[in-house]
């Protein structure tokens, strides 16, 4: 399905449909652990599972738009990101994309330095 229809994914369709459904499992438990763990991984272990959720996001969104040519709104104010007729909006996959960035650069270690300082 849409695995096959990627380029580079196309030659090996059951090998990168299973380790995105791995990656996607392992991202779960990342961000379980890596959120309420205070070992000295867990942030490391945060921002990388966000780096696989944008890289697993930004394929996803490619694949709609540029190959499916789904677009990013339903009936946004913008016709050119407005989906065609008989097409898909894919505002939600969209959204993990900010949201990956966000998880990327958030340090949540911030309120600790600033009791620090008192």
């Amino acid at each position: 399905g849409m695995i096959a229809s990627i380029p580079i994914f196309g030659a090996f369709p059951l090998f990168f449909s299973w380790s995105l459904a791995l990656t996607e499992t392992f991202v779960i438990f990342a961000f379980i652990y890596g959120y309420f763990s205070f070992l000295p991984y867990s942030n490391f272990i945060l921002r990388f599972s966000g780096l696989l959720c944008l890289i697993m996001s930004v394929t996803v969104v490619y694949v709609h738009i540029f190959m499916w040519g789904d677009n990013i709104f339903s009936n946004g104010p913008f016709e050119f990101l407005n989906a065609k007729e008989s097409k898909n909006s894919i505002f939600g996959q969209f959204l993990f994309i900010p949201i990956s960035i966000y998880i990327i650069l958030n340090n949540r270690f911030n309120y600790l330095k600033i009791n620090e300082n008192k």
